[in-house]
């Protein structure tokens, strides 16, 4: 995955008339990280907590009735399959309005993940229970894979591998992407329902780790189940039937994980989402877990997924909503960024000019830039802060009214800015 680090310098040139411009240099440096991720897993609080009073991000008049599939990508650009229309709706990069639509032969497309070089994963319903590889440059896709019945969950692993919980054959499948030749092969789940800990019973939502472990929501089975790498007899995580006290369940249909691998689970039944934790589950959101319209209720959730903020996500299927969940309290959240790296990354040694004195007026003397990539230049002689909102390329604001001579700033988690 390409990402971006910024290296700020500044530069004088003295012309023969000896007038002394000052520029920004803001190199953009890239690097490949081997285990980067398309999706976001968090670093949260022990005990973070969200508003139990849900935005409404979109409803049905945007992604039609009972929308399944739905992901969020790195950069905050989310993605909603449209089973009612045929097409998947995107909202690219933190914006609040749709941006693209995709269209072609769709028939009632049910789950989706996006890769971390943009390909773009759709299982379909009807269509021959294929899935296939779509960009969003193009209206047209590629199969992949064809089963004999549809994916209820969908992932790709960090070796290209593609994963498919087959709902009503009660297995999860996966192929590797690399050769379309490749054998799809059976790696949960034997084919007939059942508890047993190599049986599954209509499986929906399936998260994959970095070290390959499969994440399984066991939705008749009211229990999530862990299948270690390599090993066809799971272990219940989540549900009355776990070894430990966990937490019962009721009708589980997705699980994701946060970045110290505590799961975040969907119960369709319930009408709520629970949560684990260092002192074990909790329920987290629709905790009364009657169903409605209100904000504080869930009715019928059917996936979920983080924003790069730690927000939740859900879509219900009862009353076709797409709900944010505001992150309230995360002290463990960084402002800015860290990136894990290779032991043999490398930049580019040719930098490339961001912006100039045209666009950060005289005197830049620092920068900031946030986990969302926007990016805030400090100019000193003016007293101003310029704003690239969102690793746009384009400036978006330009904040003023700061004392002169300021050189240093900071923004904090919650868009606060601090000068110096």
């Amino acid at each position: 995955m390409k990402n971006i680090l910024s290296h700020q310098s500044t530069c004088q040139l003295t012309s023969s008339m000896k007038i002394v411009a000052w520029c920004l240099w803001v190199v953009l440096w890239s690097f490949e990280q081997v285990s980067g991720l398309s999706y976001n897993q968090p670093k949260l609080d022990p005990y973070a907590t969200w508003n139990p009073n849900a935005i409404l991000f979109t409803n049905s008049s945007m992604v039609g009735a009972n929308p399944r599939g739905l992901f969020i990508d790195s950069n905050d650009s989310i993605y909603v399959v449209d089973q009612t229309n045929n097409r998947t709706v995107v909202w690219m990069n933190g914006s609040s309005i749709p941006t693209t639509t995709i269209y072609g032969n769709m028939g009632k497309p049910m789950c989706i993940f996006v890769t971390s070089n943009g390909d773009i994963y759709i299982s379909d319903y009807t269509a021959k229970s294929q899935t296939s590889r779509w960009s969003l440059n193009a209206n047209g896709s590629i199969p992949v894979m064809y089963g004999s019945s549809s994916c209820y969950g969908l992932f790709v692993d960090t070796n290209d591998t593609l994963y498919c919980a087959l709902y009503s054959e009660h297995k999860v499948v996966k192929k590797w992407l690399g050769d379309n030749g490749s054998a799809i092969t059976i790696i949960a789940g034997n084919g007939s329902s059942g508890s047993g800990l190599n049986q599954l019973n209509n499986p929906c939502g399936i998260f994959i780790t970095i070290e390959f472990d499969l994440y399984v929501a066991d939705y008749q089975n009211n229990r999530i189940q862990l299948f270690r790498h390599g090993e066809t007899n799971g272990t219940t995580v989540a549900g009355s039937s776990s070894l430990n006290l966990t937490i019962a369940l009721s009708g589980p249909n997705a699980v994701i994980l946060d970045i110290d691998g505590y799961l975040f689970i969907t119960e369709y039944s319930n009408n709520r989402v629970v949560g684990s934790g260092p002192n074990g589950f909790r329920c987290l959101l629709g905790c009364t877990t009657m169903g409605g319209i209100v904000t504080n209720q869930l009715s019928h959730p059917w996936n979920l997924a983080f924003d790069s903020r730690g927000n939740l996500y859900a879509n219900e299927w009862a009353t076709s909503r797409i709900l944010k969940y505001v992150l309230l309290n995360n002290t463990l959240a960084k402002s800015y960024n860290q990136p894990t790296l290779p032991t043999n990354a490398i930049w580019d040694v040719n930098g490339s000019i961001y912006a100039n004195a045209t666009m950060t007026g005289g005197i830049p003397s620092n920068i900031f830039i946030d986990t969302n990539d926007s990016i805030y230049i400090v100019n000193q002689q003016n007293g101003e802060i310029q704003l690239w909102s969102n690793n746009t390329l384009n400036r978006k604001y330009t904040i003023s009214g700061s004392p002169l001579n300021i050189s240093s700033i900071f923004v904090a988690t919650n868009g606060d800015i601090y000068i110096g």
